[in-house]
């Protein structure tokens, strides 16, 4: 390879995985509730599906944890889907990803406290 020459790092593909073989991450920053809001993100997945696939990681031994999509995948179950859009990921470049997650659901949170 030419070394200045930049490669190009593998396309990611969205694949279906069924909602058995994919967990909640431990530490998970955000809070699955039911109520309005759940209703509202399962009304749209039953008109337009998942518009948005969920993040995972493989843990090792054939199941999934969810990085990203807690909420999309609970109003699955909730809607009786039983296979969900997801994006595999490597472990390795999450660890950044999590912590921006629990800092932004701060500030969310700040957010709409302030809001009511």
């Amino acid at each position: 390879m030419v070394e200045n020459q930049v490669q190009n790092p593998p396309a990611e593909k969205v694949i279906a995985l069924s909602a058995s073989l994919l967990e909640p991450f431990q530490g998970h920053p955000f809070r699955v509730a039911s109520g309005e809001e759940m209703e509202q993100l399962k009304e749209s997945i039953r008109k337009y599906g998942v518009l948005s696939p969920l993040l995972v990681r493989p843990r090792g031994d054939g199941r999934y944890e969810i990085v990203s999509g807690h909420r999309r995948k609970a109003a699955c179950e909730a809607l009786g889907i039983t296979e969900l859009p997801v994006l595999v990921r490597d472990k390795k470049p999450f660890r950044s990803m999590i912590l921006r997650s629990r800092s932004v659901s701060l500030v969310m949170s700040s957010v709409l406290m302030a809001c009511r």
